[in-house]
């Protein structure tokens, strides 16, 4: 008190270690000896009465023995030392008075008494009537799931970890009641598994604690019927779709569920590290560009690729080992060579053979440019001769000879790219005779 002067410490209780004889410990609460003091008397009248009337003096033992005991519990109380439960006390104060606060028997906090006259030990078993108001600690459930109702031991810690691999949804049974269920806890969720755990009273409702470990507990409360959370919740509901006004689903371990992502922005101009899909199952999976490109197969592209959709190291690659092996099957095609090339071109059909009849008034023409014409004249005597079809430039040679195989000797009257006319230099029976010329 301001004011006042600070009060000596007591460091040890009155006559500690003076003579056991000494001291008498502890003094009776009433005492059948007319010259001992009790703490129902004090010292008695006949310690009062002078000696040479008939009294005794005071015991020095009784004055020490009492000092002892005042000092050894004020001592006590300045060390911060808590009173404990204790049942004789109990008994002989008939119970302990609301309000009353003692220490935990192992130390780790202190009980507060709610209920007037109560003689139950905190410590013990239902404890009815004392409520934790302080508990140092964890308290450390293992779960794999199931209902796991807390001992006193356990809820009044005021820190919950919960920890194992769950193999089923969780629920841990925090206490219900007006001494017991009136406070809060912080809970932490350090399991592991798909799997709820939810912290709730016996028959009331409770609140969903995620997984988080020590990074993210959950606190609660209760009102004496069920547990609440301190935090209200959100009140958005959740979607996996994209619907306005509404949040995202997360599992245990965080992956974030969504149907698509609808962007109808413009898209920005940046480069691709990675591509993200999913499997159909609601995760958005990030894969890298390595492992989606070994994955592109040319047979999964609908339609007709473009330039540029394959490079061209992706083909020319294997050109060697395509062409050394070829076997080509149907109407294969390639680029028909001009007349007269020459070289390792590929020749094709319209290179071998550019064009022809083949009558007995016909033509070939050859891939070198020239062109074979023949035919017949059945009158054996002079004529002109049209070639099936004219020479592009000029006919070169003209050669004719008789049906029967005998040599004919003309005179070639005349003779155009077109057409020739001839006259037989023998006279006799007319033979047909067979012709042929070469132009180019």
């Amino acid at each position: 008190m301001a004011g006042q002067p600070t009060p000596p410490l007591i460091q040890e209780p009155f006559a500690k270690n003076a003579n056991p004889s000494f001291i008498q410990n502890p003094i009776p609460v009433t005492t059948g000896d007319a010259t001992r003091a009790s703490f129902d008397l004090g010292f008695p009248p006949l310690t009062m009465t002078q000696i040479f009337a008939g009294g005794n003096p005071p015991y020095g033992q009784d004055m020490n023995g009492i000092l002892y005991m005042l000092s050894a519990h004020i001592a006590a109380a300045q060390a911060g030392q808590p009173y404990l439960f204790n049942s004789t006390l109990s008994t002989a104060m008939g119970g302990y008075a609301a309000g009353a606060v003692v220490g935990m028997a192992d130390g780790s906090g202190l009980w507060l008494n709610q209920t007037a006259g109560n003689t139950t030990d905190p410590d013990g078993g239902s404890a009815a009537g004392w409520t934790p108001l302080y508990s140092y600690g964890f308290t450390q459930i293992a779960t794999t799931g199931g209902v796991t109702t807390l001992s006193r031991a356990q809820f009044r810690r005021g820190v919950i970890v919960v920890s194992g691999a769950l193999a089923g949804n969780a629920q841990i049974i925090l206490p219900s009641g007006t001494t017991e269920g009136l406070r809060s806890w912080l809970i932490v969720n350090n399991s592991s598994g798909a799997f709820s755990l939810t912290a709730k009273t016996a028959s009331g409702t409770g609140v969903a604690i995620p997984q988080g470990g020590f990074s993210g507990p959950t606190e609660v409360y209760g009102d004496g019927t069920n547990i609440y959370p301190t935090v209200a919740p959100i009140t958005l509901p959740t979607d996996v779709n994209p619907t306005p006004n509404t949040i995202a689903l997360r599992n245990n371990s965080g992956y974030l569920f969504a149907t698509y992502f609808n962007q109808s922005s413009g898209l920005e101009n940046f480069s691709m590290a990675a591509v993200y899909a999913d499997a159909g199952d609601g995760y958005h999976r990030k894969i890298s560009l390595a492992n989606f490109a070994a994955q592109i197969s040319l047979s999964q592209f609908a339609g007709s690729v473009v330039a540029g959709q394959v490079p061209a190291a992706a083909v020319t690659q294997y050109t060697s080992l395509i062409l050394a092996s070829a076997a080509l099957t149907g109407t294969p095609t390639a680029p028909t060579a001009a007349l007269g090339a020459t070289g390792s071109q590929v020749a094709t059909v319209g290179f071998v053979n550019p064009g022809s009849v083949l009558a007995s008034s016909g033509y070939r023409k050859n891939p070198d440019g020239t062109i074979d014409q023949w035919g017949t004249d059945p009158t054996g005597g002079a004529s002109v001769i049209s070639f099936p079809i004219p020479f592009p430039a000029a006919c070169v040679d003209i050669q004719a000879i008789t049906e029967a195989g005998g040599a004919v000797q003309t005179w070639i009257k005349s003779g155009t790219v077109s057409r020739f006319g001839f006259q037989p230099q023998t006279t006799g029976g007319a033979s047909p005779i067979r012709w042929r010329a070469l132009g180019f």
